[in-house]
């Protein structure tokens, strides 16, 4: 009797590893990109939402399951090899070639750092292809984050901190303005009392003084 055998190329999503194509690879990246820019990531993971984002994506494009933990895994370790990378090209002498998607440097900087790091030889030969998505996806200084909520927060913060200096200094400048603006003789002040009468109304105004206007005469 003949058995059927289970193709290599069907995986289980209870699976928490599969082979990955570069089809497949190549989607899950950009599915991961684009879940980024719509800030369904934190710092070290996608939102509940994202992973359902990204997961039914894949499973639409090539009519296969994919586990959540599958691609967890696979994103954990894209990010090793950013991780990776990353280091190589801040190491001394090294550049970056955009057309070839490929580190660059000197024959002898690759050797010395090569002798450093065994898994750099790799990239010596052939780059790293998606690095500038996966410098989108795991770089720490992306403009949004959850749902944008760290750029709100800072554009909140920011606008509490004008509104509380607003209310610091409103009362002074009201009174200041009040005062000078609806004296009969503020036209022909003499520099010097003008001055006073700036510094006693400011003073008097930080102090809750609200007959201040009453007294200004007596500079007079």
């Amino acid at each position: 009797m003949s058995r059927v055998m289970k193709s290599p190329r069907t995986p289980n999503p209870k699976s928490t590893t599969i082979i990955w194509n570069e089809a497949e690879l190549r989607a899950f990246i950009n599915h991961m990109v684009e879940n980024v820019r719509k800030g369904l990531k934190t710092n070290s993971t996608f939102t509940k939402i994202g992973w359902e984002n990204i997961c039914k994506g894949l499973e639409a494009e090539f009519k296969r399951p994919f586990g959540k933990e599958q691609l967890r895994n696979k994103m954990n370790k894209l990010q090793k090899e950013y991780n990776s990378f990353r280091r190589l090209l801040e190491t001394t002498g090294f550049g970056w070639d955009a057309n070839a998607r490929t580190a660059t440097a000197e024959d002898s900087v690759w050797e010395s750092a090569i002798q450093g790091n065994k898994d750099w030889a790799k990239y010596r030969r052939n780059g790293l292809t998606w690095w500038l998505e996966l410098l989108e996806i795991f770089s720490d200084n992306r403009p949004m984050e959850i749902e944008g909520f760290p750029s709100l927060l800072l554009l909140f913060l920011c606008l509490l901190t004008l509104l509380m200096i607003m209310m610091i200094f409103r009362r002074w400048i009201l009174m200041t303005v009040m005062v000078v603006a609806t004296h009969p003789k503020y036209l022909l002040l003499p520099s010097g009392n003008l001055t006073r009468l700036l510094r006693i109304v400011g003073g008097r105004a930080r102090q809750g003084q609200s007959r201040t206007l009453l007294r200004t005469s007596e500079i007079f």
